[in-house]
């Protein structure tokens, strides 16, 4: 990397290759050496960018838009919760100007693939429906005009849901997650509004809304310690309930004891057996961890893909890898790939990301590199305060709960 950064002059090539580098010093040094006018002097740098991005990774597939920072619930394991209910975050909405511009750096950054995809994210993204409007006509405009092909998908809680709406996802062909982990009491337990209020019923209303307009809707489910012994209970319920897709995740950042473990284990094998019998007599139900094919396969690269292929747009228009680094506490260094004024400029980081080079020597220090492909970025620094030093405690809870996924 530092070769084909190198050409461009000693001051400006020092400050591409920093941790996040001084935009605006680049700027000014660049209309300094060329005598450019500063608007000038920036589209050269985002060329500049652009032009290194393209050399030196593979192209973008897939955008996470986090159209709102900020929730109607109160989840109590929500990872984003410490920050989405702080006074500087709250309901802080994505406009039209950035959704926008992170449209546009995702087709220029998607090289010549033909495929892309946008996830319409949050907080609960529903809060912002003026946002999920703009970037679902706008992001059709540029498909149309590039001649590639765009899917939307977004996960909800579903509690804001109503037939307009409803309508409006099926018509925009947006394949929609709910949030829903389990039967009314695994699911209320944690599942709450600002009043401590469980959601179950409000959720279900939403589902129900849902499936008249999308007979296939999926489920994203976190499983607690407490209640992982209700796990294939809760599936089988929600199936029976009209739920087809499944994608199953334990709470990070928990206390999982033996016990719970165990319990987790052995319902992942339970469901597993479920599953495979009702896919061979082709019933309507798909939970890709236990498919060949599935999740865990991590695409043979190492690590997760964020940063890789995939980034995140804050409301205010950082760029990071994913929405779960998004949320960690100083984000505006940790994990910062760009923004969307001026693209994917912190190649570093990027370069680190997408070829975890130092992720997978410190998996091999540890003698997991085999077994383990170093784990969620994030989970990673809130436990060791590295991106790229693996979470040993989640290394060892994977082992134990994808037992039942080989």
């Amino acid at each position: 990397m530092e070769e084909q950064v190198g050409i461009l002059g000693s001051s400006i090539s020092a400050q591409l290759l920093q941790d996040v580098p001084d935009i605006a010093g680049v700027v000014s040094q660049i209309g300094s050496e060329y005598g450019l006018p500063t608007d000038d002097a920036k589209e050269v740098f985002r060329d500049i960018v652009f032009d290194l991005n393209r050399k030196l990774f593979i192209p973008l597939k897939k955008v996470e838009l986090i159209l709102v920072e900020g929730c109607n619930l109160a989840c109590t394991y929500c990872f984003e919760s410490k920050f989405l209910n702080t006074e500087y975050l709250r309901r802080r909405l994505m406009d039209g100007p950035v959704i926008h511009k992170a449209l546009d750096m995702l087709f220029r950054y998607s090289g010549g693939r033909k495929d892309l995809e946008v996830t319409l994210f949050g907080g609960e993204p529903t809060l912002n429906m003026p946002g999920i409007r703009e970037a679902v006509s706008y992001a059709n405009k540029l498909a149309v005009k590039s001649g590639k092909n765009v899917k939307f998908d977004m996960t909800s809680n579903g509690v804001l849901f109503t037939p307009e709406i409803v309508r409006y996802f099926a018509d925009s062909r947006i394949m929609v997650l709910l949030s829903i982990d389990g039967t009314k009491s695994a699911h209320d337990a944690y599942r709450v509004d600002k009043k401590g209020n469980g959601t179950f019923d409000a959720v279900l209303r939403g589902m129900d809304l849902l499936k008249e307009v999308q007979p296939w809707v999926g489920t994203k489910m976190t499983v607690m310690p407490a209640v992982a012994g209700q796990l294939f209970k809760s599936i089988e319920y929600l199936y029976q309930r009209g739920i087809n897709q499944f994608v199953i995740g334990h709470a990070t950042g928990e206390a999982w004891t033996p016990e719970a473990l165990a319990k987790y284990a052995r319902n992942m094998e339970v469901t597993k057996q479920w599953y495979r019998a009702l896919v061979e007599q082709d019933a309507p139900i798909r939970i890709s961890q236990f498919d060949e094919d599935g999740e865990h396969s991590c695409g043979g690269f190492f690590g997760c893909g964020a940063g890789r292929d995939t980034v995140a747009v804050e409301a205010s228009g950082k760029i990071t890898g994913c929405s779960r680094i998004a949320t960690i506490e100083d984000h505006t260094y940790t994990g910062l790939l760009g923004d969307v004024e001026y693209g994917l400029y912190c190649l570093k980081t990027r370069k680190e990301m997408s070829g975890c080079s130092t992720l997978y020597n410190n998996c091999k220090s540890e003698g997991i590199e085999k077994e383990y492909r170093g784990g969620c970025f994030a989970t990673n620094y809130e436990e060791t305060g590295s991106l790229f030093k693996p979470n040993i405690k989640e290394h060892e809870i994977s082992i134990r709960i994808n037992t039942a996924n080989g």
